[in-house]
């Protein structure tokens, strides 16, 4: 039987990112279920949201982030957050607390110690390779996120690799849920006969390391001039890449044009694909290129191992290895009867990963915590 609960969400900002658009969707989604749904972010009350959210969603930015402050003001900012964050929950009393992304877990768990409220905390990312803080610190931070996470209701990962991190006391009240796969706006994705257009999407940020792509594409327009390669994206990393792609003299033919909130249509109208990260949680982008129909080619790191199988659905390269990246891509561009074949394999990737498949999981969560009572 189905029970109304007030579930307050929480993650740093809503602004354009991978975890930020699956909270968004999550959030709909209940919302739409009849849930009273509570949207708490750190911002100023000044940010709006990037992603579209359901007016039935009460927002609740706590003003208690500034990227522009010192390193020790934000110190300070966030020991005051998790005391706004503990009154906020005092206040509202959900029935459930789910929060998005590491430092937001610990934080959440340590502001909602002994409140009795059922806590689910999510990675979105690959823990084994995401790195915030300098060696020793965070070795202090892995062992206190491990020592919080036993007192949560429930972990969510979006892949085994992201879950085998953990201890098994830890996996044992943990589930891997991925992230849901749209069915694309835009249907009836035909294969060019000619690659004109590249298109890669992600922050523009180390992780991502568009450097390989750039360098790879570079080696690729010398025997196709009139490729064009796009990434979407906004990021700490623009400035350099900004001056790999004047240093390879290739700016008429490689552009960096921020974010879109439109991203299906830019990628419905590209012929080809690339994600070079050296490691994701689950790679939303890729997916929704797949599902759109892009042929695609993604790195060997955790996250696109997961979703694409190497010739069938996609192709796979080597990390980091730019020569590997190159050959590939001229494989795809020379080769149209294996880009017909990837782009409609990849298309099932929609029905493996679709939302109703993937937000049951998360409402047998919900009844699973509400049977047993899981507090923190």
């Amino acid at each position: 039987m189905f029970r109304k609960h007030n579930i307050s969400l929480v993650i740093s900002t809503m602004r354009s990112g991978g975890a930020e658009r699956v909270m968004s969707k999550l959030a709909n989604y209940f919302a739409s279920k009849g849930h009273n749904v509570t949207l708490i972010t750190f911002v100023p009350p000044s940010e709006k949201p990037f992603y579209t959210l359901d007016e039935r969603i009460t927002q609740l930015p706590l003003n208690q982030l500034n990227f522009n402050e010192s390193k020790l003001i934000r110190l300070k900012n966030i020991v005051k957050s998790l005391f706004t964050l503990r009154s906020t929950f005092k206040k509202r009393s959900p029935d459930v607390v789910i929060s998005f992304m590491e430092t937001v877990n610990v934080a959440t768990l340590l502001a909602g110690y002994k409140l009795g409220i059922p806590t689910i905390v999510s990675e979105r990312i690959d823990p084994k390779y995401h790195i915030l803080y300098p060696i020793k610190i965070q070795k202090l931070f892995n062992k206190l996120r491990c020592s919080l996470y036993h007192c949560a209701s429930a972990l969510v990962a979006q892949t085994q690799s992201a879950l085998d991190f953990f201890p098994k006391s830890i996996q044992d009240h943990a589930v891997i849920i991925p992230n849901p796969v749209n069915t694309p706006e835009y249907k009836n994705y035909a294969v060019s006969e000619d690659v004109q257009h590249i298109i890669a999407v992600g922050r523009l940020c180390i992780q991502k390391d568009h450097v390989t792509l750039i360098k790879a594409f570079a080696k690729l327009q010398e025997k196709y001039s009139t490729l064009k390669l796009t990434i979407y994206g906004e990021g700490p990393e623009r400035a350099n890449l900004e001056k790999l792609i004047l240093d390879l003299n290739l700016t008429d033919c490689i552009f960096l044009p921020g974010t879109t909130a439109d991203i299906d249509q830019k990628l419905f109208k590209s012929d080809m694909f690339v994600f070079p990260s050296l490691y994701e949680g689950f790679p939303n982008a890729l997916c929704e290129a797949m599902a759109i129909g892009l042929p695609v080619i993604g790195s060997d790191c955790s996250g696109n191992v997961d979703v694409i199988q190497h010739n069938d659905n996609g192709i796979i390269f080597k990390q980091k290895d730019v020569d590997g990246l190159y050959d590939q891509m001229l494989i795809l561009v020379k080769d149209l009867s294996l880009r017909k074949h990837l782009s409609i394999q990849a298309q099932k990737i929609s029905i493996d990963y679709s939302e109703d498949k993937i937000y049951s999981k998360w409402d047998r969560l919900l009844e699973n915590i509400q049977k047993t009572g899981d507090q923190i």
